[in-house]
């Protein structure tokens, strides 16, 4: 008894040639050593300013769908800022300030 489920069978021919594999070359090492340097020239409190600064500004941008205040407005906030905390708003530029 002969049974066909789904498709039937492909017929495959053995090929001598090897497969050619191609990819984007990383540079994730380039990368690591220049910042090394960098970060060596720079001193330590000098590269933990940076590492400070650059670290508010990426927590501001994950924070990119900010929050919505009484009045309307929309204003960028850290994550660590929760629906219904209280905060400080500078009315001039209308950025966070802090929580209150």
């Amino acid at each position: 008894r002969k049974t066909t489920v789904g498709r039937p069978a492909k017929g495959y021919r053995v090929v001598d040639t090897a497969p050619a594999m191609e990819a984007a070359v990383r540079r994730d090492a380039l990368l690591v050593a220049l910042l090394e340097r960098a970060l060596d020239r720079l001193g330590a409190n000098e590269a933990e300013a940076i590492a400070h600064q650059v670290g508010v500004e990426y927590g501001r941008g994950l924070g990119a769908n900010g929050a919505t205040l009484e009045t309307g407005r929309v204003v960028q906030v850290p994550l660590f800022v929760n629906p219904g905390d209280r905060i400080k708003v500078d009315t001039r530029s209308g950025e966070y300030i802090t929580r209150a």
